[in-house]
């Protein structure tokens, strides 16, 4: 049987298990995430990767980049939108904004969700260590 390797960090919600970096994340309902760079769209893919979450297609969310697709460089991805009983599994992206749903900024996710800058930098560090096609590639 594998140990499970957890450690919290101080001031974060990045903790660690089997080696890889995890967060607990809430789904917010009926929100979505403004992205205007191509860093705050890869720095909030690899979250919601630790978050476990995956697109609709079930593909990973740092497998694909949906943000070099749109021409407009905005793009809004559901903090919460589930397409199965588990909310954490599925989410969605759109280029416009939604009738009825709150529209945050990434930064405001975070502060939400109560990830910090030391989180975000963990974070890169291990996509990039481990899957560098798939690391921030910044703006």
């Amino acid at each position: 049987m594998k140990q499970i390797l957890e450690t919290k960090l101080s001031n974060g919600q990045l903790f660690w298990e089997n080696e890889k970096p995890k967060l607990n994340l809430t789904p917010l309902e009926k929100t979505v995430v403004e992205m205007l760079t191509q860093k705050e769209y890869d720095e909030l893919m690899q979250v919601y990767e630790a978050g476990g979450w995956k697109w609709r297609s079930r593909d990973l969310p740092t497998f694909y980049n949906y943000f070099t697709k749109n021409k407009e460089k905005i793009i809004f991805v559901d903090a919460g939108i589930s397409y199965s009983q588990d909310l954490k599994e599925f989410f969605e992206y759109r280029y416009e904004k939604l009738v009825n749903y709150e529209t945050i900024s990434v930064e405001r996710f975070y502060e939400i969700q109560k990830i910090t800058q030391k989180d975000l930098i963990e974070l890169n560090e291990y996509f990039k260590g481990n899957f560098p096609n798939r690391a921030s590639k910044g703006e």
